[in-house]
């Protein structure tokens, strides 16, 4: 990011109050993409950008397998409201037709999220063909422990959000299970340079040191995640711009 980027606001809600965040997995077969092609597939993700309560969007697809894609979706209203207006929209309805035929396996949706943190840095047109990456952290807290967890995170959230390589961060917080939370992450590179610069950083090495005491298990990462697309209301990124 250059010099005259300015991070987005750092957004703070409390659960249940916060935006609906969700993830969603595919397992498509091989030769999806020739074949929802030749169905008709709709892809609508210009016209979603469009609904009142749209937030932001992000595609990525398995570096090792592109028959693995998983979203990632922020919306600001309720579960109920998505799946009963949203989900229904008429712009769906050939995607949802179409969608049964291309998956080797039914779609995963994990719906039960609410956004409590999040901060992005602006999409700039001139860098948005730089290579991105993104991935999950899920974590399990011992009950009663969420904020020390919190007390813990949130430090090293507020530092890394500095770093040039820093995209953007969600954190969501489970509605009916308040000791799950899971953070989805954007950052400039691979995983790989990530592994080697961003995770050596001293405040990290201090943050990994103190966290592992206030989990219920260990964290489970998704790292293999290749950025495809992004979007939020004012502004997109495609990998094949």
């Amino acid at each position: 990011m250059s010099d005259q980027s300015v991070a987005k606001e750092r957004r703070v809600v409390p659960v249940g109050q916060g935006p609906l965040g969700f993830i969603v997995h595919f397992d498509f077969k091989p030769g999806w993409e020739e074949e929802r092609t030749r169905q008709g597939y709709v892809d609508f993700i210009e016209t979603m950008r469009q609904e009142p309560t749209f937030v932001s969007f992000f595609r990525l697809e398995d570096w090792a397998n592109p028959n693995r894609v998983v979203l990632y979706e922020t919306w600001n209203c309720s579960k109920e409201y998505f799946l009963e207006i949203e989900m229904k929209r008429p712009y769906r309805e050939v995607y949802e037709r179409i969608l049964p035929s291309l998956v080797a396996t039914p779609r995963e949706m994990q719906m039960d999220w609410r956004l409590v943190r999040s901060q992005s840095q602006p999409l700039e047109p001139a860098l948005d063909k730089r290579e991105k990456f993104g991935f999950f952290v899920h974590f399990d807290v011992k009950p009663g422990k969420e904020r020390e967890f919190r007390n813990v995170l949130d430090p090293l959230l507020d530092t890394m959000s500095t770093e040039t390589r820093f995209v953007n961060y969600f954190l969501l917080q489970h509605e009916n299970d308040l000791s799950r939370f899971v953070i989805y992450e954007t950052w400039l590179g691979t995983a790989e340079e990530f592994q080697a610069v961003e995770m050596l950083r001293p405040y990290r090495q201090k943050y990994e040191a103190a966290v592992a005491g206030v989990l219920a298990k260990p964290r489970e990462v998704e790292r293999n995640w290749k950025l495809l697309y992004a979007a939020d209301r004012g502004s997109c990124f495609s990998d094949s711009e």
